[in-house]
C-alpha cells in the first residue's frame, strides 16, 4: 500500500497549440470542443477562410509551417487525389517529439510506411487513428503503446469524444486527476 500520494501525471490540453488540416463540419464541432481549453488553433484548408473559434487559418501550401510546436496535429478531412498521402514522412519530421497526431478521417491520409517509422523513431509522440488501412491496423496489434485505434461509428461526434474519455479514465485515471487537479476543480 502507498504511504504518498504521487504527484500530477499525463497531459492536459489546457493551452495547448493544435493544428486542424480540414475545415468542414468535424472542424467546426472540433473548434467548440476545444475552446473551453483555451486551445490555441490553425486550421489548414484549402480555400483559407476565417472560421469561428480558430485562432488562425491558412492554406494547404501552409501545412509544413503549422504543424511544428503543436501538441495535437488532427485530420479531419475528406480524401481527394489532393490529400492522400499528405501526412508523410515530411510533415511527421515537422511534428514535435511529444505530438499526438489524430486522424478522424480516412486512413489514405497517411503514407502508412512513414507513420511506422516516425513511430519506431520516436519522431512523433503516437498516434490515434480511425482505422481504414490493414496496415495502419496491423501497426496497432504491434504498438499499443503509442497508437490509439478509434472506431468509426455514426455517433454525434460529442458521444464518440465522452467515449474515449470514459476509455481514458478506465485504464488511466491518474490522467484524469491530474487533468482535474489543473483545471481547479
Amino acid at each position: 500500500r502507498a504511504s504518498s500520494w504521487s504527484g500530477p501525471q499525463g497531459e492536459n490540453l489546457v493551452g495547448a497549440a493544435v493544428t486542424i488540416v480540414g475545415g468542414g463540419g468535424i472542424t467546426e464541432e472540433l473548434l467548440s470542443l476545444l475552446a473551453p481549453f483555451g486551445c490555441r488553433v490553425t486550421v489548414v484548408r484549402r480555400h483559407p477562410s476565417p472560421m469561428t473559434g480558430a485562432d488562425e487559418v491558412v492554406g494547404v501550401e501552409r501545412l509544413l509551417d503549422v504543424v511544428p510546436g503543436r501538441r495535437l496535429v488532427v485530420l479531419a478531412l475528406s480524401l481527394t487525389d489532393e490529400t492522400r498521402g499528405i501526412i508523410d514522412a515530411e510533415a511527421l519530421a515537422a511534428m514535435d517529439g511529444d505530438a499526438w497526431l489524430v486522424n478522424v478521417a480516412r486512413g489514405g491520409h497517411i503514407v502508412t510506411d512513414d507513420l511506422v517509422a516516425a513511430l519506431q523513431a520516436g519522431t512523433i509522440g503516437g498516434a490515434a487513428l480511425d482505422v481504414t488501412d490493414r496496415r495502419q491496423a496491423e501497426l496497432l496489434e504491434r504498438d499499443r503503446s503509442r497508437v490509439v485505434e478509434m472506431v468509426a461509428t455514426n455517433q454525434p461526434l460529442s458521444e464518440v469524444l465522452r467515449e474515449l474519455v470514459e476509455l481514458v479514465e478506465r485504464q488511466r485515471p491518474e490522467m484524469i486527476a491530474s487533468l482535474l487537479l489543473r483545471r481547479g476543480d
